[in-house]
């Protein structure tokens, strides 16, 4: 009797989409949760992420849950190599993370978003350790999103201040003051 590839969507599904014993066992070894960390409690949640606004992209994702402490994770089988994947792992952690706020909540109650890929491919190729023949190591990476966003900010103040060099920051203001002047025209 043979069993059933796990790299299969249907056979992944229905194995960590049904069983949450299963599925936090591999989130806490994946992720080197253990202890008071480890994830001991899943919720299942919709693996559908509806668009906020009619005529936008609806995401299906593999496995959607929430743990006791709150953070959700989104877990999904790639075994092929497609275009812009990053950016559909990067749009569907956003999602959720969208998701998390319910409407009249602050924004401090937003929780933990983790999106776990487990790719049958080379994500990050290892040229160094081609280069020697050596054997590839199955690899956990974790990498950050954030440097790839640009959040620019200008404080506008009613006064001016002082660099440490004497100098006065009144750069944002002529620009503010530039803006504010073409709103008129």
């Amino acid at each position: 009797m043979g069993y059933a590839d796990l790299k299969n969507d249907v056979v992944f599904r229905k194995v960590f989409g049904q069983h949450p014993r299963v599925l936090a066992g591999l989130l806490n070894d994946l992720l080197d949760r253990s202890g008071e960390h480890a994830i001991v409690e899943i919720e299942y949640l919709s693996p559908e992420q509806v668009p906020l606004a009619m005529g936008r992209k609806l995401s299906i994702l593999d496995v959607r849950c929430r743990e006791k402490g709150g953070s959700v994770f989104i877990v999904e089988m790639q075994l092929l190599p497609v275009t812009a994947f990053l950016n559909r792992v990067v749009y569907n952690a956003c999602k959720a993370y969208v998701g998390t706020l319910e409407r009249g909540k602050p924004y401090h109650e937003l929780t933990d978003v983790v999106a776990v890929s487990i790719c049958d491919f080379v994500l990050w190729p290892d040229a160094e350790r081609d280069g020697a023949g050596q054997m590839r190591v199955p690899l956990v990476s974790r990498w950050s999103i954030t440097c790839s966003w640009s959040f620019p900010s200008s404080e506008i103040t009613s006064r001016d201040r002082r660099t440490s060099g004497g100098q006065r920051c009144s750069r944002t203001r002529r620009i503010w003051s530039r803006a504010t002047s073409r709103m008129r025209r």
